[in-house]
């Protein structure tokens, strides 16, 4: 559920930033973000509609780890976002988010 929490403020900001400030000729790849339930994924030349939105789907065992697969034979970067919780204060999506919304 945490994915689904930040895949269209993370897709906004992409397309928000401008990429050639930071590396002339750059674009941003596929990639996606998961949790234990859902992958949200973006930018896939092979799935239709993943540009506008996030495609979504349930989790399977080739979303492991923060890394690069290759998605439908595509580079995809790959991020589980509940890997990243603070033990004390709890997810650190969720805390980001909250913030965004109060």
């Amino acid at each position: 559920m945490e994915a689904a929490l930040i895949s269209d403020e993370l897709k906004e900001k992409i397309d928000q930033t401008d990429w050639q400030a930071f590396w002339p000729g750059f674009k941003p790849v596929a990639y996606c973000i998961y949790d234990h339930e859902k992958i949200y994924l973006f930018n896939h030349p092979v799935l239709p509609g993943s540009f506008e939105k996030p495609y979504s789907f349930p989790w399977n065992e080739q979303f492991v780890g923060d890394t690069l697969i290759l998605y439908k034979d595509y580079p995809t970067a790959i991020v589980n976002v509940e890997r990243y919780t603070d033990q004390k204060n709890g997810s650190v999506w969720n805390r980001h988010f909250q913030k965004k919304i109060q």
